[in-house]
């Protein structure tokens, strides 16, 4: 009898120390901050802390995944390896900072403008599982800002005024292949980006007809810009379907 009953407490111990032994984490975003503008053309950092609000530690094979939104959509994304940090683990209350720097919109999408949720929404996974970890709390994985997007001097709109005649893009949406066709002038290069700004893109062309290879392109928005050696010489709004 007595056997069984210290055995039972010993299994209810057991259960409340693995009950309370949970890893948590929580995020806060320093930058941007709220009110701040956000101007397209112009690269901006988002900067945060990740906090162990768990009762263990955070250790070598653990990782944090996060996301960044505006307004509810996806911009970008990544993995923080704590194997990859000079301190690995992360004890109880210990925090780790992560910047991402460099995130650019070309130009401010239609709806875009004026005021927008950005966030960063972080999620925590244990050794190799490939879906994030159950925590305790998920309500302080997200961290907002309610920041100002506009249009400025290096939105592509707003130097739509270059030359565009002399470049012609077909087809355009396009699904493998555009040609584009450079008048009265020496093109140099053309380059293609997403809306995040970053370069999926980048051929030398001349002037006449140049074909470009695009099959390996997700279907969207993209912005392309066609150089010479004084500069930009075009810049327009290309649809892949």
């Amino acid at each position: 009898m007595m056997k069984n009953l210290l055995l039972g407490c010993f299994a209810i111990g057991a259960l409340s120390l693995s009950t309370f032994a949970q890893k948590d984490i929580s995020v806060s975003m320093s930058t941007p901050i709220p009110s701040q503008t956000i101007e397209a053309g112009v690269p901006f950092d988002v900067n945060f802390t990740v906090t162990n609000s768990g009762s263990v530690d955070l250790i070598v094979t653990d990782s944090v995944y996060f996301w960044i939104t505006v307004a509810g959509n996806n911009v970008t994304s990544n993995n923080v390896f704590l194997v990859d940090r000079a301190n690995a683990t992360v004890a109880p209350g210990g925090t780790f900072d992560y910047a991402f720097p460099g995130i650019n919109f070309p130009l401010i999408p239609a709806g875009l403008a004026g005021a927008q949720d950005l966030c960063v929404e972080v999620f925590l996974y244990e050794g190799t599982n490939q879906t994030p970890t159950t925590e305790p709390n998920m309500m302080n994985n997200l961290s907002c800002a309610s920041t100002i997007f506009v249009e400025g001097t290096n939105d592509v709109e707003s130097i739509f005024g270059f030359n565009t005649t002399a470049v012609l893009v077909a087809p355009n949406p396009a699904t493998t292949t555009i040609n584009v066709e450079v008048n009265g002038t020496d093109a140099e290069s053309i380059a293609i980006s997403n809306l995040s700004g970053q370069l999926v893109i980048s051929s030398e062309i001349n002037s006449g007809v140049n074909t470009i290879d695009v099959s390996e392109l997700n279907s969207g928005i993209y912005i392309y810009t066609v150089y010479t050696s004084n500069g930009v010489l075009a810049t327009e709004k290309l649809v892949i379907k």
